[in-house]
């Protein structure tokens, strides 16, 4: 998972890219893409953060595509492989902010991660972005319950993949780094939409609806926006960070 040798855009040839186009497109992410996490999360660079955008990027590349194909039947193998786009950008920043940490002249402890400071507030806004999208393009499809359920498990197995077999100080901090890191990046690829340039397939919204007596009670399931293949696959890393973040203890 931490090959530092390994080309970052190779994985990206792998989506069936061309190697100008994935060249390209591993270039904006180790560059644009980056930065920005790294303005909305200083120091981020500093600690264990690329496991967590790797694993990650295993987990949701991984289930994606079979997901989607449930929540939207009739799509070809084609159009189910684009899910995973989005999942696999996520290790060409792992490999970059692994590569910047390894310029400075001593590996630094990024320390407890403190949400003050100019940061706080675009993580917040992020946050509550990300919520917002899952909501309406995910819990829409398959409903609030089952979205925060998958979004557990899936969270739950990148920090096992992510955490290892880390004690002491790094169980205790790198969580923390990790869930708002992930969320940093995802908010990094969202800004960055189009230079990205996505696949397209387009998947229209599921009727809404009509709620039960229960629902109407409680509160009905979220009408679902109009997204692309490769949207519900990006949101679905979004799930998976929403939950690693409300995981955390209150202090990290």
């Amino acid at each position: 998972m931490d090959d530092a040798a390994a080309d970052p855009a190779a994985g990206l040839e792998a989506l069936g890219l061309r190697p100008a186009r994935a060249a390209e497109l591993s270039s904006i992410l180790r560059g644009p893409v980056t930065d920005l996490a790294l303005r909305d999360l200083p120091r981020l660079e500093l600690g264990g953060a690329h496991r967590w955008l790797r694993a990650t990027g295993t987990v949701i590349g991984s289930a994606a595509p079979g997901l989607v194909r449930d929540m939207v039947p009739g799509l070809d193998d084609r159009q189910v492989a684009e899910a995973a786009f989005h999942p696999n950008l996520l290790p060409p920043v792992a490999f970059e902010l692994r590569r910047r940490r390894a310029l400075l002249r001593r590996a630094k402890d990024p320390g407890a991660l403190t949400r003050t400071g100019p940061g706080a507030l675009k993580l917040s806004v992020a946050l509550m972005t990300s919520r917002f999208l899952v909501h309406d393009h995910l819990a829409a499809r398959i409903g609030v319950e089952a979205t925060n359920r998958l979004g557990a498990s899936h969270a739950e197995t990148i920090r096992s993949i992510a955490l290892g077999a880390a004690t002491g100080r790094a169980a205790r901090t790198e969580p923390a780094w990790g869930a708002w890191g992930l969320l940093a990046v995802l908010q990094a690829l969202l800004r960055h939409r189009e230079l990205l340039q996505a696949p397209a397939t387009s998947v229209p919204a599921p009727p809404t609806p009509t709620p039960t007596p229960t629902q109407a009670g409680a509160g009905a399931e979220a009408a679902a926006a109009t997204s692309t293949v490769g949207d519900l696959g990006l949101f679905l890393c979004c799930s998976a960070a929403n939950a690693l973040i409300a995981a955390l203890p209150t202090t990290d």
